[in-house]
């Protein structure tokens, strides 16, 4: 539960409206963004191994808008010929006919759970040193 907690508070309290709008075109509001995301998780973890796993991890995820192209995978590849539709980038990786609402929010979700299942992984691994 913690993991969750700082999850939320590092991604949607902490963030202000310049990173959200700008981490994915500059450097400066992503690292921003990414230093206090990752501050949220020291009361969860000070392992540094597991910090910086989960500080580079959240840059690279949102700065390159991961789940777009992860996204744009589940629906594309491994799905009848006849399913396969032009997915872009400005859709969030979903058929051009979902509503813009609908592909927003199902890619804000996928790339949610990426950030959880990293910062379990590395909580996990580093849990004893």
């Amino acid at each position: 539960m913690n993991e969750l907690l700082a999850h939320l508070v590092g991604d949607y309290i902490l963030q202000n409206n310049w990173e959200a709008q700008n981490k994915t075109k500059k450097w400066l509001p992503a690292l921003s963004h990414v230093v206090k995301y990752t501050a949220a998780f020291v009361p969860v973890t000070r392992n540094w191994k597991a910090l910086a796993i989960i500080g580079g991890t959240h840059l690279v995820l949102d700065h390159y808008r991961v789940a777009i192209p992860l996204s744009w995978a589940k629906n594309n590849i491994l799905v009848p010929s006849e399913e396969k539709y032009d997915y872009t980038r400005d859709n969030a990786g979903y058929a051009p006919e979902t509503p813009p609402w609908l592909s927003t929010w199902l890619m804000i979700i996928t790339d949610n759970t990426l950030h959880m299942i990293i910062n379990h992984v590395a909580i996990e691994r580093f849990k004893n040193g």
